[in-house]
């Protein structure tokens, strides 16, 4: 190795040593590490040097008076200031990061022309992509690996992560097949740890219940999928519209197939592993626990972090919000979301401008001084009423970003939006109303049907239309199992349900009252396609029955003056 290449991984390696020893609080460490750090910013001949000090520089000013330091070695930003780099917009938070980029370098000013040309409209491009990007699992080739999404990963508290995974509502469905029975049951899931010192990595331990079932035969075979809620996925957390079966087949006769620890039998299989325990007195196998082995890992392909809004960062500042008012930056884009001329993108890209303003404490009271609460009104009406939805959706984030400070909160309130405060992300906001918050206006003149049809109406139909049919027990219970058809948690509890009320009462399924509350709960309810099929093969035999289409014609739902 020559000598070149060992000063530069002498220099990066000591670069990596400082950022350690920030995140240690290492005792005086503002005293030397940032004055170190500003030498190679300011000195470095080699770019990946240069970029390396950068990257650990943005870490370490995350605290405000790292930043003051940072700022007082007079840095040299200029190559920075050419890029317009995201990162300056972060130093604009604190009065020497505006003075300095200002005085310096002229920079607030070209940014602000930047951003009321092109930057604004480019910013709701780069947030939505964030949004998206945080709120999809990414796919990755290692096994057994758990990715979160950015939204979820949050180096000042590694319990946030830890508290994410316990809330997720993780299932493993077991299939079982011996000689002697089939069956299928839900395992509970609970999480366990490597270790106290190692959180990175975690086991999901399902555990039948409430009983073991024993395997009475030394060959077997079962099927294991994982789902969370009603989303499948596979052992790599990767969504799937199916679920995805893992299939042990195993022969204890044969000692090769297994791992014996004391009276536990193992078998392991894809990081997954299968324990029985065995009894010698009975011969006989159950199987008590199923642990499947996962990592904790960042999602390395969505390091994208939610990009930061230069207007929502020069509100945090004397002198910025200075520059807001002399700009009249609030009136614009407050007259962009009441002009309903204006192009859609750019009337979203000033509700982003809007609720990055208003997130601060700073923002929402210069924005309750220009227009006590009726720009809250405005968005409330946007979310609730506007017939473009993404209108309906931006309005959500920009309520809840509103709904940060206390102000925010108590003009939402008076509007009929309620507040949550929720330790893991913060305080969300809601409609209280929520059929008016998903209602959505029918503007087929003629009335066709379309997938959300005057739907208010449509319900109290549909209610009205079973408060006056009188049930049965026997019908009542049918359609109870049915109607939890439609949830992925009881649709196999439901399913073994209805194939023991069809063995009893056949004739149950071709009740006419029976078949009436079927059609409309298949209308109005959301079945997975599997589960659907599955119900209609119950009442095949009643629709082979022309005398059942007679039937649903006189349907008193279909009657308004029946109702």
């Amino acid at each position: 190795m020559n000598h070149p290449k060992r000063v530069f991984f002498l220099q990066n390696s000591a670069l990596e040593l400082l950022r350690l020893l920030n995140r240690c609080e290492f005792i005086d460490f503002f005293e030397w590490g940032i004055d170190m750090l500003v030498n190679k910013l300011n000195n470095s001949d080699q770019i990946e040097i240069r970029q390396k000090a950068l990257n650990v520089i943005k870490e370490v000013v995350q605290e405000k008076k790292y930043m003051e330091i940072f700022f007082s070695k007079n840095p040299n930003l200029q190559d920075l200031c050419d890029e317009s780099d995201p990162f300056l917009i972060t130093l604009l938070q604190t009065e020497e990061g505006f003075n300095y980029l200002s005085q310096k370098y002229d920079w607030i000013s070209q940014e602000l022309f930047r951003w009321q040309e092109t930057e604004k409209i480019q910013y709701v491009t780069k947030i939505e992509k964030c949004l998206l990007n945080a709120l999809n699992f990414v796919e990755n080739e290692e096994q057994n690996i758990f990715r979160f999404p950015d939204i979820v990963n949050n180096p000042q508290n590694s319990l946030f992560t830890l508290g994410f995974i316990h809330r997720m509502p993780w299932i493993m469905n077991v299939d079982f097949s011996t000689n002697e029975f089939k069956d299928s049951i839900q395992f509970l899931v609970s999480i366990q740890y490597q270790g106290q010192q190692n959180l990175s990595q975690f086991v999901l331990c399902g555990r039948p219940t409430p009983f073991i079932l024993y395997i009475f035969n030394s060959k077997f075979q079962i099927n294991f999928n994982l789902s969370v809620g009603k989303s499948f996925i596979d052992k790599n957390c990767n969504e799937l519209p199916d679920p995805s079966s893992i299939l042990v087949r195993c022969d204890f006769s044969d000692s090769k197939q297994y791992e014996r620890i004391d009276n536990n039998l193992i078998i392991k299989k894809g990081g997954i592993h299968f324990i029985f325990l065995f009894d010698e007195n009975s011969n006989t196998v159950k199987l008590t626990q199923i642990k499947l082995y996962m990592k904790v890992s960042e999602n390395k392909s969505l390091q994208e972090k939610v990009p930061q809004h230069f207007f929502g960062e020069l509100v945090k500042t004397t002198l910025g919000k200075k520059i807001l008012r002399e700009n009249r930056i609030i009136e614009q884009c407050v007259d962009d979301i009441r002009n309903y001329n204006i192009p859609i993108l750019n009337k979203r890209a000033s509700l982003w401008a809007i609720g990055n303003i208003g997130y601060s404490i700073e923002g929402i009271d210069m924005i309750s001084n220009l227009y006590q609460n009726q720009i809250v009104q405005d968005l409330v009406r946007l979310a609730e009423q506007s017939d473009i939805l993404s209108l309906r959706g931006t309005c959500l984030y920009i309520l809840n970003m509103l709904a940060n400070t206390e102000l925010g909160r108590s003009q939402l309130k008076e509007l009929d939006w309620i507040s949550h405060w929720n330790q893991n992300i913060g305080w969300l906001v809601t409609p209280n109303n929520m059929r008016q918050f998903f209602y959505i206006r029918n503007t087929n003149k003629e009335g066709l049907r379309t997938y959300w049809p005057n739907q208010n109406e449509n319900w109290d139909r549909y209610i009205s239309f079973q408060k006056k049919v009188i049930q049965n027990n026997d019908q009542s219970k049918l359609l109870q199992n049915i109607a939890l058809m439609s949830n992925a948690l009881s649709s196999k509890n439901a399913s073994m349900e209805i194939k023991k009320i069809y063995k009893s009462n056949p004739g149950l399924f071709e009740d006419k009252i029976v078949i009436y509350s079927v059609i409309l709960m298949l209308d109005f309810y959301k079945f997975r396609f599997e589960n659907r099929k599955f119900i209609f093969n119950f009442f095949e035999k009643a629709f082979s029955n022309q005398e059942v289409f007679s039937i649903l014609d006189q349907n008193p739902y279909n009657d308004k003056q029946s109702l």
